[in-house]
């Protein structure tokens, strides 16, 4: 057996396969995809990237092969990554990685890109291989981001609406019960006023009508003969 051959790493399975293989056709479809898709043996050794994830991760693809895929993992979440990728050929099948998890991995520059992934087993005659799409939702992070800064503002100016509507409603209703005493002190004072001006009028019509008898029992009293007579009975006793 050529010992070239019997030393051969898996990482190297789908790099020198001749051409017009259908190893090679299906290397062509994997650099020719529109996302980041990324092969990884049962080892944890990345066997094969596209150019898009030489464009997501800033590394060419000859710093990639044959290296551990936990490179491209940021270290805080690098050390529970084998077991993640154990328990995943443990049970293979085509399913997103990390479900209900934020996902990042690590550029060259250390920064962290958001990302999702899809795993996809592969069995081959090399052996088994775990097909990973990586897709960078940066963009979509940070629209997420302005539409809940947004709905954050647009929650605060309602609440900010609601308080002065409440504001505006407690002003008007006091304004209004301030209004309603008023009328009720005003319609208090006017009866009393109209009690007042009626209790006058009465009393000067009454003393209108005894001034008005007194005045009529005089005139009687002078106009009458016998008011005469003790006079006229004086006169002549002088007489």
């Amino acid at each position: 057996m050529d010992p070239k051959t019997h030393t051969r790493k898996p990482a190297d399975a789908f790099e020198d396969q001749g051409s017009g293989t259908k190893d090679e056709q299906f290397r062509l479809a994997i650099e020719a995809a529109p996302t980041g898709m990324l092969i990884v043996d049962s080892n944890g050794q990345i066997a094969l990237v596209n150019s898009q994830i030489e464009k997501l991760f800033g590394y060419e693809r000859a710093a990639l092969v044959g290296q551990p895929v936990e490179m491209l993992v940021p270290e805080r979440f690098r050390s529970q990554h084998p077991q993640y990728r154990a328990h995943f050929l443990a049970r293979p099948a085509f399913r997103p990685m990390g479900a209900g998890r934020d996902l990042y991995g690590l550029h060259k520059n250390g920064s962290e890109i958001p990302i999702e992934i899809g795993l996809n087993p592969l069995r081959t005659a090399q052996g088994d291989f775990v097909l990973s799409s990586v897709v960078d939702i940066t963009e979509r992070k940070r629209a997420e981001r302005e539409r809940e800064e947004l709905l954050g503002q647009l929650r605060a100016l309602n609440a900010e609406l609601e308080q002065r509507v409440q504001l505006r409603t407690e002003v008007l209703s006091a304004t209004l019960r301030e209004r309603e005493v008023l009328l009720q002190e005003v319609h208090h004072r006017v009866k009393n006023v109209s009690v007042r001006s009626i209790a006058l009028l009465t009393r000067a019509r009454f003393s209108a009508v005894q001034a008005s008898s007194a005045g009529t029992d005089r005139v009687r009293g002078v106009g009458s003969p016998l008011a005469w007579r003790p006079r006229l009975s004086s006169r002549r006793e002088r007489v």
